[in-house]
């Protein structure tokens, strides 16, 4: 086995010390090289789990460990594992560091997020330019080359440490752990190694460079991970449900093979699946997936299973965002359309209100009802498929707007204008039937207590025009307001003084008169109608009255009405007698 050479050491160690500045602002991300080459990324094998034993910390691990502390602070948890310890680990290859973190810690768990956020952005560009194979944090992994998962959730190991809730576990490939790849040389890297640089079978460590003063470097455009092709079969794509995945043969056979493919479910073959894409099946859940490849050439031939993928889990329906066609008015029909889903997909609907069921709006469509004004509608679908982790997806939000009345008139004032003439709102035929309440206006001033639909016109409103307000309310429609034209001004009534008897003890056998004052203006007409004891007197209209026996123990009075064309009817009463003696 070679020896790292002394330059290479002195090189790498020159990085480390320039990441912890003393006495310096911690940086918002670390410092990249001096110069970074672009475009291009570095090409990356995907898993290499351990299957040596060299637990020392190798130079790209420390490098990133120390990076991490220098520049979002935390602790260093470890780096190298006894080779006796349990399980496969990177440790025992120094090519896994775990960075203290606590996750109970809102702030350690900001952190984090900054750092992931660093690592992945761009289709995970950091990621490849370190090298980085996966990353553990609080129960959950992110894979490089299963980034169409995300952060997935692992099962429970037990222990607050075993499920990574204390720290942060990153896994390097080998060129990231020897500080070969282009955040350390400043080089896009080419061909990827399986196995230490400057060691026997490997290339030599090419050296590291100098941090830059800068934070930022040109951005290139990072494909979807694909294996760089190697020494066995791989596999690039995620193992998840109606996701495709594709076969990487390698560079193990000769030129001029003829290569047949082979696709397996833990180990046993999948009929049909011969090809070098492989569309992951329903029954495919829960069990991991690789592929056989077989090279024949001139009647030799060599085959070779590639490492397995991890457990397939659920498909994950795309983000489909259902529309909504129609007016968000009362009354109107809605109708959502959902987006377009794989075939065999049962789909359910549902209507919202302010993000809760609507009972019984479960189909496409939805009239609009009262209750919905003035509140949020959305669409819910709801989408479900074997295979698949049922999906909700959701229309955009609209506040449902009341209706505007189809017909709205302005409503108009009949009636004498005059005082002691009594005025009628006439509202006018609205569409659709409005509940309807008034109010009355003097010179355009609220008259208090006046909100009938009549208004009798009194000596206050002489001089002054009169007008009216008319609010139209119905369930799910707009409140309305309309007003009528303001009056001319009020004009004077009949003036008239009070009724008289000529004699308020009237007996049996009596002739009593009605008088009054003067009555104006000239020509008002003057009518009669005697009562006894409130009821009229039938044939007793005139301004004199011949008291009865009839009328004998009764009390009297008379109304004198006066009428004039122009002017609203004045009537006077006189109280009534003391009663009728005999």
């Amino acid at each position: 086995m070679r020896t790292l050479s002394r330059s290479f050491i002195a090189a790498a160690c020159a990085v480390l010390l320039a990441l912890v500045p003393v006495g310096q602002a911690r940086a918002t991300t670390p410092p990249p090289p001096r110069t970074l080459q672009t475009p291009g990324i570095d090409a990356h094998l995907g898993y290499l789990p351990q299957k040596t034993c060299s637990p020392a910390a190798k130079p790209g691990t420390t490098a990133l460990l120390k990076a991490l502390i220098a520049t979002w602070g935390g602790s260093s948890s470890g780096i190298s594992r006894f080779c006796t310890s349990g399980g496969t680990s990177e440790h025992k290859e120094g090519r896994a560091l775990d960075w203290h973190m606590d996750s109970r810690k809102a702030k350690d768990r900001a952190t984090v997020a900054d750092v992931v956020r660093w690592i992945t952005a761009n289709n995970g560009e950091v990621a490849y330019r370190l090298g980085v194979m996966y990353i553990i944090w609080n129960q959950k992994i992110w894979s490089i080359y299963y980034q169409e998962l995300g952060w997935r959730k692992l099962a429970d190991r037990g222990s607050w440490t075993a499920n990574h809730k204390d720290h942060v576990h990153i896994s390097l490939s080998w060129d990231g752990a020897m500080a070969q790849t282009s955040w350390w040389t400043g080089g896009v890297l080419r061909v990827p190694q399986l196995g230490p640089c400057g060691t026997k079978n490997f290339a030599n460590c090419l050296p590291t460079m100098g941090r830059s003063s800068s934070r930022s470097w040109p951005k290139v455009t990072v494909p979807a991970f694909s294996p760089f092709p190697s020494v066995v079969p791989a596999i690039g794509g995620s193992a998840r449900v109606g996701l495709t995945l594709k076969a990487v043969a390698g560079t193990w056979m000769p030129a001029g093979s003829t290569l047949g493919y082979q696709w397996l479910r833990d180990g046993t073959a999948i009929a049909g699946a011969a090809g070098t894409e492989y569309l992951v099946d329903v029954a495919d859940l829960g069990h991991a997936i690789t592929v056989r490849v077989n090279a024949s050439l001139g009647g030799t031939s060599v085959t070779k299973i590639s490492d397995e993928t991890t457990d397939t889990v659920a498909g994950v329906f795309s983000d489909l965002k259902p529309l909504v066609s129609g007016d968000y008015l009362f009354g109107a029909t809605l109708t959502g359309k959902a987006g377009s889903y794989p075939p065999g997909t049962a789909l359910a609907y549902q209507w919202q209100r302010d993000g809760t069921n609507i009972p019984g709006a479960t189909a496409t469509s939805y009239t609009t009802t009262a209750a919905d004004v003035g509140h949020d509608v959305r669409f819910r679908v709801r989408a479900a498929k074997a295979g698949y982790t049922p999906d909700y997806a959701y229309s955009s939000a609209k506040e449902v707007a009341a209706r505007p009345f189809t017909v709205a008139p302005r409503p108009t004032i009949s009636g004498i204008l005059r005082v002691g003439g009594v005025l009628t709102v006439v509202p006018g035929a609205w569409d659709p039937v409005a509940t309807l309440s008034y109010r009355w206006y003097r010179d355009g001033t609220r008259v208090d207590g006046r909100t009938g639909s009549t208004y009798p016109l009194t000596s206050a409103d002489l001089g002054h025009g009169i007008s009216v307000r008319v609010r139209a309310t119905r369930a799910g429609h707009l409140a309305t307001l309309r007003y009528s034209t303001r009056s001319k001004a009020v004009g004077a009534g009949i003036a008239s003084a009070s009724a008289q008897l000529s004699d308020p003890t009237p007996r049996v056998g009596q002739r009593l008169v009605a008088t009054t004052g003067t009555w104006k203006p000239s020509g008002v007409a003057l009518s009669y109608q005697w009562y006894r004891d409130g009821a009229p007197i039938d044939g007793a209209t005139h301004g004199a009255y011949l008291v009865g026996a009839g009328d004998q123990d009764t009390r009297l009075r008379v109304r004198i009405t006066g009428s004039l064309d122009g002017y609203p009817s004045v009537t006077r009463q006189r109280t009534a007698t003391a009663d009728v003696a005999k």
